[in-house]
């Protein structure tokens, strides 16, 4: 299964001015659209901006950052990104906090022991890699120690920047492999094992997706 990952104003998204991968698919093909997931959003624009303004003041608030990130503007980045990506990094994250043993997981990442543990409270230094839904919620593009529920509640809102060391961190691990615009350009990575070919893939995109929201000062939104 995949989601669709973008990086653009939060207010865009909730007013539904954004495609999706299923959607272009759709475009360029003529074959019927069948969205898979939560539905699109569809609030007014006036509505849209005044949501997302809120949740910048409420996280400006609780993190002391002002002028956080920018609200405007065009879509920066907009793909579809496999689950099983991500659970593998999650999977390899949580596997490295917990044992010396090599990864050896080649799928049903979501059901690595280690990573449930987590989940359900072991202290990680991967949080705001591990404890984000994997179908909703947003990273923005500011700094801050831990993830946080949004008023108190899902969706989950994670930082960029401290996802991006996480991931920086993880791939300092395993050594040199292509990263996403290598792989873009068609650069092959020889992994043998299926499930760290998974992992290398999943942080190069996710790695990718954090550097371009820094650098746009735009939130990565979850779209599944």
């Amino acid at each position: 299964m995949s989601l669709d990952i973008h990086i653009m104003p939060i207010w865009r998204f909730w007013a539904g001015e954004y495609t999706t991968a299923i959607e272009r698919f759709s475009e360029s093909t003529g074959m019927p659209l069948s969205r898979v997931g939560r539905p699109k959003a569809l609030y007014d624009e006036l509505e849209s901006r005044q949501l997302a303004k809120g949740v910048r003041v409420w996280i400006e608030q609780r993190t002391g950052i002002t002028n956080a990130w920018d609200d405007d503007g065009d879509i920066a980045f907009s793909e579809q990104f496999q689950f099983e990506a991500i659970h593998a990094v999650r999977a390899y994250a949580a596997h490295t906090e917990s044992s010396d043993t090599p990864f050896d997981i080649i799928g049903d990442f979501h059901e690595s022991r280690a990573l449930r543990r987590v989940i359900a409270g072991v202290p990680t230094e991967f949080p705001h890699l591990i404890h984000h839904e994997d179908n909703q919620g947003f990273y923005v593009p500011i700094d801050f120690e831990r993830p946080l529920k949004l008023m108190g509640s899902p969706p989950t809102v994670g930082s960029a920047v401290q996802l991006m060391i996480e991931l920086a961190n993880l791939r300092t691990g395993i050594g040199d492999f292509p990263d996403y615009i290598q792989r873009q350009n068609g650069q092959q990575d020889d992994e043998p094992h299926p499930g760290m070919a998974w992992v290398k893939h999943g942080i190069a995109f996710l790695y990718h997706v954090c550097w371009t929201s820094v650098q746009t000062r735009l939130p990565i939104v979850f779209d599944g």
